[in-house]
Protein backbone atom coordinates (compact mmCIF):
# COMPACT_ATOMS: atom_id res chain seq x y z
CA UNK A 1 0.00 0.00 0.00
CA UNK A 2 1.62 3.45 -0.93
CA UNK A 3 -0.43 5.62 1.19
CA UNK A 4 1.71 7.77 3.21
CA UNK A 5 1.10 7.39 7.31
CA UNK A 6 4.40 9.30 8.53
CA UNK A 7 6.39 11.66 7.54
CA UNK A 8 9.37 12.83 9.13
CA UNK A 9 11.87 15.42 8.13
CA UNK A 10 15.92 15.84 9.19
CA UNK A 11 17.85 19.05 8.57
CA UNK A 12 17.52 19.12 4.69
CA UNK A 13 15.80 15.49 3.87
CA UNK A 14 12.31 14.45 3.87
CA UNK A 15 11.27 10.42 4.99
CA UNK A 16 7.85 8.97 4.47
CA UNK A 17 6.76 5.71 5.17
CA UNK A 18 3.80 3.82 3.86
CA UNK A 19 1.22 1.58 5.03
CA UNK A 20 3.05 -1.01 3.46
CA UNK A 21 6.27 -0.55 4.95
CA UNK A 22 8.29 0.86 2.14
CA UNK A 23 9.89 4.07 3.00
CA UNK A 24 11.04 6.75 0.54
CA UNK A 25 13.35 9.84 0.40
CA UNK A 26 14.22 13.21 -0.88
CA UNK A 27 16.39 16.34 -0.28
CA UNK A 28 19.84 16.99 -0.01
CA UNK A 29 22.02 13.47 0.67
CA UNK A 30 25.53 14.73 0.79
CA UNK A 31 25.67 12.47 4.24
CA UNK A 32 24.09 9.47 2.56
CA UNK A 33 20.90 10.32 4.65
CA UNK A 34 18.61 9.41 1.69
CA UNK A 35 19.93 5.85 1.89
CA UNK A 36 19.28 5.39 -1.65
CA UNK A 37 23.14 4.10 -2.53
CA UNK A 38 24.64 7.00 -3.18
CA UNK A 39 25.30 10.82 -1.98
CA UNK A 40 23.38 12.36 -4.98
CA UNK A 41 20.16 14.87 -4.13
CA UNK A 42 16.48 13.75 -5.28
CA UNK A 43 13.88 16.08 -5.65
CA UNK A 44 11.52 13.41 -5.80
CA UNK A 45 10.30 10.68 -3.50
CA UNK A 46 12.81 7.81 -3.64
CA UNK A 47 12.41 4.36 -2.48
CA UNK A 48 14.96 3.19 0.06
CA UNK A 49 16.26 -0.86 -0.09
CA UNK A 50 15.42 -2.14 3.20
CA UNK A 51 17.30 -5.30 3.38
CA UNK A 52 15.56 -8.15 2.12
CA UNK A 53 11.93 -9.30 4.28
CA UNK A 54 12.11 -6.40 6.23
CA UNK A 55 9.36 -3.37 6.42
CA UNK A 56 9.60 -0.77 8.55
CA UNK A 57 6.96 0.30 11.16
CA UNK A 58 8.32 3.59 12.32
CA UNK A 59 10.98 6.06 10.88
CA UNK A 60 12.76 8.80 12.23
CA UNK A 61 15.51 11.31 10.88
CA UNK A 62 17.96 13.99 12.57
CA UNK A 63 20.68 16.06 10.92
CA UNK A 64 21.86 13.78 8.09
CA UNK A 65 20.75 10.36 10.10
CA UNK A 66 18.13 8.50 8.74
CA UNK A 67 16.07 5.15 10.90
CA UNK A 68 13.54 2.88 10.36
CA UNK A 69 12.47 0.06 12.43
CA UNK A 70 11.99 -3.47 10.79
CA UNK A 71 8.42 -4.72 11.40
CA UNK A 72 8.99 -8.10 11.86
CA UNK A 73 12.17 -8.48 13.65
CA UNK A 74 12.30 -4.69 15.72
CA UNK A 75 15.68 -4.21 14.34
CA UNK A 76 16.69 -0.70 14.16
CA UNK A 77 18.32 0.38 10.73
CA UNK A 78 20.42 3.00 9.93
CA UNK A 79 21.78 5.30 7.60
CA UNK A 80 23.50 8.87 6.44
CA UNK A 81 25.89 10.56 9.21
CA UNK A 82 27.47 9.15 12.24
CA UNK A 83 29.55 10.99 13.60
CA UNK A 84 29.40 9.89 17.20
CA UNK A 85 29.92 6.40 16.69
CA UNK A 86 26.04 5.29 17.06
CA UNK A 87 26.60 2.38 14.36
CA UNK A 88 28.78 -0.67 14.85
CA UNK A 89 30.14 -2.08 11.87
CA UNK A 90 28.24 -4.96 11.25
CA UNK A 91 31.10 -7.01 9.34
CA UNK A 92 33.67 -6.31 12.50
CA UNK A 93 31.70 -5.18 15.42
CA UNK A 94 33.50 -2.27 16.05
CA UNK A 95 32.09 1.04 16.84
CA UNK A 96 33.84 3.83 14.83
CA UNK A 97 33.09 7.43 14.71
CA UNK A 98 32.97 10.06 11.37
CA UNK A 99 31.59 7.52 9.13
CA UNK A 100 28.48 7.76 6.74
CA UNK A 101 26.78 5.01 5.07
CA UNK A 102 24.38 5.55 1.90
CA UNK A 103 22.62 1.92 1.97
CA UNK A 104 20.37 0.68 5.82
CA UNK A 105 23.03 -0.39 7.79
CA UNK A 106 21.80 -2.85 10.79
CA UNK A 107 22.68 -1.25 14.32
Amino acid sequence: DSVVIELVAGSSHLLALTAGGGVFSWGANGRGQLGVGDRAVRWTPTEVELPADSWATSIAACDGSSFAIDAASGAVFMWGEDDVGLMSDPLHGVIQTHRSFVKPVKV
